[in-house]
């Protein structure tokens, strides 16, 4: 489980380094995206909305400037977070989880970008969706649905951790705590011999029911 986190948050850094370098060394093919989409020069032509529309140069390269840097940011932060992962194969889980932060931030920025910049501002408030040319909301939608659903897993298996560690800190050194599920309470039911042993208190002895019918 903990490999296939760290593998998939290295391919998912691969992804967005990759695209972050195209669109510098293919600078012109997105830039004419961007420009189209906030000039908003293709949309429905008796739209109400082209009063958003931005027909300046300085602005389309500095949104375009930002959108790659996002994406560069993204890769980044999770290509160390794949390997902040990979350090700790086989480190304790709280130490694991807290290896974690670098690869939620790069997917945080990652989910921004293509649903608050992509879908959010350009499909809605530039009314991308208008559009037959120059939308990119189905493939902002893949990007999106490849973050949340990386952000989901990573997640996996490190409540376990979390109880231990947080909500039942002493109940976790306790020698009642049972090891096997992690859950005070769960696992086969324990003597009174061990409970006595475990916490130290007393016992009181059984005594012999006064009422117990006698043996025939």
């Amino acid at each position: 489980m903990r490999l296939a986190k760290a593998v998939i948050v290295a391919a998912l850094a691969a992804f967005a380094l990759m695209v972050a370098y195209n669109n510098v060394f293919d600078y012109d093919s997105n830039y004419q995206f961007v420009r189209h989409v906030l000039s908003m020069d293709t949309i429905f032509p008796d739209s109400t909305l082209r009063s958003r529309a931005i027909d300046s140069e300085t602005m389309w390269r500095t949104a375009y400037a930002l959108i790659i840097a996002a994406e560069a940011l993204c890769g980044l932060l999770l290509a160390l977070g794949a390997a902040a992962l990979l350090l700790r194969l086989r480190a304790p889980a709280n130490s694991f989880n807290r290896a974690k932060s670098l690869a939620v931030a790069g997917l945080t920025i990652g989910f921004g970008l293509w649903f608050f910049g992509f879908i959010v501002i350009g499909g809605e408030y530039f009314a991308m969706w208008q559009s037959n040319t120059w939308n990119g909301q189905e493939g902002a939608f893949r990007f999106v649905t490849m973050n949340s659903g990386r952000l989901d897993f990573s997640q996996l298996a490190g409540w376990r951790a979390h109880l231990n560690g947080r909500i039942w800190p002493k109940a976790a050194r306790s020698p009642m705590f049972n090891a096997t599920s992690g859950v005070p309470g769960a696992g086969h039911e324990r003597s009174a011999s061990d409970c006595q042993a475990a916490t130290g208190a007393s016992v009181p002895a059984q005594r012999p029911d006064r009422h117990r019918q006698s043996r025939a």
